[in-house]
C-alpha cells in the first residue's frame, strides 16, 4: 500500500464516529437496566390492570418483555430514546382476560399501541396514545 493510500485510509477511519470504525460506542445516558410499570385503570365495566417488568436500554434502544404468570397477557415494549430523553415506544403483544380488555375482546387477542415517554437520567413517564389511558413509568435500576 502506498503512503498516500495509507494516509487516506487512516484519515477516513478517524473521521468516522467510533461505532462506524468498528469500536463500541460509549454507553448513552439512558443505557442500563430499568423497571417498567404499565398501569391501566378501570374504564366503565372494563377492569384495570398493572404490568410490571424489567427492560434494558442499550445504545439508546429500550427493549422489555412482560409475561403474565396467570393468563394470556403478554407484551414486548421497544423503541429508541432520543438524546433529549423523548421516546415513542411501541407495545406489541396479546390481551389478558376479557374483563380487562376494551370491548371485551377474546383473551389472547393481538394488541399494539404506542406511548410518548420522556426519560431523564433516573426515571421516565408517559402515556399510551391509543384507545385507553394507561400510564407508563420507568425507574432506572
Amino acid at each position: 500500500m502506498s503512503i498516500i493510500t495509507t494516509a487516506a485510509t487512516v484519515g477516513l477511519a478517524l473521521a468516522l464516529p467510533p461505532a462506524e470504525r468498528g469500536f463500541a460506542a460509549g454507553a448513552g445516558p439512558f443505557d442500563g437496566a430499568w423497571s417498567v410499570e404499565v398501569d391501566c385503570p378501570d374504564v366503565g365495566d372494563v377492569r384495570g390492570y398493572n404490568w410490571r417488568f424489567s427492560a434494558q436500554v442499550t445504545s439508546g434502544v429500550l427493549t422489555g418483555r412482560y409475561q403474565s404468570p396467570t393468563n394470556s397477557g403478554m407484551g414486548s415494549l421497544s423503541g429508541r430514546i432520543r438524546p433529549d430523553g423523548q421516546a415513542l415506544l411501541t407495545m406489541v403483544g396479546r390481551t389478558g382476560p376479557e374483563e380487562m380488555t376494551l370491548y371485551h375482546e377474546r383473551a389472547g387477542s393481538p394488541i399494539r399501541y404506542t406511548a410518548n415517554v420522556h426519560f431523564d437520567a433516573h426515571s421516565g413517564s408517559g402515556m399510551r396514545n391509543e384507545r385507553r389511558a394507561c400510564r407508563l413509568t420507568f425507574t432506572k435500576s
